[in-house]
């Protein structure tokens, strides 16, 4: 969900609800308020999210049917259909702009994709999958599947969650007691971490970087350089803020999201890196599309070809011009890399901090065409930073255009450092920055939080003026 005022209104209105009612009505209640907030949000979100709930259930009934009645090649037939229908019509949001663009119409810029749409189709086809292989159980609740879909605290962004274990939790809904201090504070910790990295981070870097990409023949490569490093920071702290944020949200009402990022930049090697950058969607692409293909049981040769096709896929998943494909094939070349190194026993780059250092400079690298307008403003931003020269002598000019107030400055900083100071923390601990901080004495966990939470008040970017979106919903 968006994270404004009237988000927080209406969590806390749905809140108070949730615990009034009869608990019996939980499931009722988050389902019609997802569905609600989905109209609210966008009314064609609302829209294709009902008919997506409307056409899985179904489908799952009747693969259900079938496969009760040991009609495997029609249930078969049945879920091959269902998932090309909900591939094919992201494909249409996705790619028919694209198309009709290039052969001059202007009836492309009448499709714009539903927010949320792509983490839809994603839970929908791993239910579908799911339900014909035997990985879950039809649902036969159509609330409960709705409420799967809908949840409003994930429903812009994800993470991608399996319908499964979601399913155990809404079940489970009846028995979440308003007396549960360590759950409400669990729930505060996410909430006030996810702010920091969105609210003093990410939203502070953004007219940095905005303004470096959009004009980097301005600016000198120090400065493009920075802006690279700052915007590979940015989109970081805000996804993995909204994923905290949605997560304690959502822990509010006894509901536990899967973990979508765990201190990716910590990584010692790309293959790590996908282990813990967006874990949800990782995780999907290797249980859905890389087992599937074949995975790494046919040799080298065919688990690199399934590794680029893999990524080539989650490039055009993430945009449909040639610098998303590009950006996902430069992942799949570091990920082929990556894994004939292992293959062959050499360490020295894939561990230790040379592997990190490696890991972020081609992390870093392959954002520049993932933020650039274009494929070819990817590559115009690479080659000023090799000769639009140092332009030393107008960093301090150039500082104040792109950062104006010093306080900003400072506060970005030391923001930074203190992100990474968690990050490492968390690196090593094994477990979330939040839980970390949960797990300290009462008065010192408290004492973190509010410390924070005193930050984002007087520093946080925001307020009516302002323009704090998610990166990722445009995804």
């Amino acid at each position: 969900m968006a994270f404004n005022t009237f988000s927080l209104f209406y969590i806390g209105i749905v809140l108070i609800l949730f615990y009034l009612i009869n608990p019996s009505a939980r499931r009722f209640l988050l389902f019609t308020a997802g569905l609600c907030y989905s109209f609210i949000c966008d009314r064609y979100a609302g829209i294709a999210v009902t008919v997506t709930v409307m056409t899985v259930y179904m489908a799952s009934r009747i693969i259900g049917y079938l496969q009760a009645r040991k009609l495997r090649i029609p249930a078969a037939a049945v879920t091959v259909i269902s998932i090309a229908l909900c591939i094919c019509s992201l494909a249409v949001f996705k790619f028919s702009a694209r198309i009709l663009s290039l052969i001059g119409s202007k009836d492309a810029l009448g499709i714009i994709i539903p927010i949320g749409f792509s983490y839809h189709i994603f839970e929908a086809v791993s239910y579908l999958y799911d339900v014909y292989s035997g990985g879950t159980d039809v649902q036969k609740s159509f609330v409960d599947l709705g409420l799967y879909f809908t949840w409003f605290p994930k429903f812009i962004s994800g993470p991608i969650e399996r319908e499964g274990g979601f399913a155990v939790q809404i079940r489970n809904l009846r028995n979440v007691h308003l007396n549960d201090p360590i759950r409400w504070y669990n729930a505060f910790t996410l909430i006030v971490f996810g702010c920091f990295y969105k609210m003093l981070i990410a939203d502070r870097l953004k007219g940095m970087t905005d303004t470096l990409f959009a004009i980097p023949d301005a600016y000198g490569s120090i400065w493009l350089i920075l802006g690279s490093l700052a915007y590979t920071i940015r989109i970081y702290c805000d996804f993995a803020g909204y994923s905290m944020m949605a997560a304690g949200v959502s822990l509010l009402f006894g509901i536990r999201l899967v973990t979508n990022f765990d201190s990716p930049y910590c990584s010692r090697n790309i293959t790590e890196f996908w282990r813990r950058w967006h874990m949800s969607l990782s995780s999907f692409l290797k249980d859905y599309l890389y087992i599937p293909l074949g995975g790494n049981r046919l040799g080298n040769r065919r688990k690199i070809i399934n590794t680029m096709i893999v990524f080539a896929i989650c490039g055009l998943w993430h945009g449909n011009g040639f610098n998303f494909l590009f950006w996902g094939l430069l992942h799949g070349i570091y990920s082929a890399v990556d894994s004939v190194l292992r293959e062959h026993g050499i360490k020295k780059f894939r561990t230790g901090m040379t592997g990190r250092i490696i890991t972020f400079v081609e992390v870093s690298f392959a954002w520049v065409f993932f933020r650039a307008s274009s494929f070819t403003g990817g590559l115009k931003y690479i080659l000023y930073i090799f000769t639009n020269g140092p332009c030393t002598d107008a960093f301090n000019d150039q500082l104040e255009t792109l950062i104006r107030y010093p306080v900003i400055r400072w506060v970005i900083l030391i923001s930074i450092i203190l992100m990474i100071i968690f990050d490492v923390i968390q690196y090593r601990s094994g477990t979330s920055i939040s839980a970390v901080t949960a797990s300290l004495p009462l008065p010192a966990g408290l004492s973190v939080c509010m410390l924070l939470l005193i930050a984002i008040v007087i520093f946080g970017n925001y307020g009516p003026d302002t323009n704090n979106t998610m990166i990722y919903m445009n995804f």
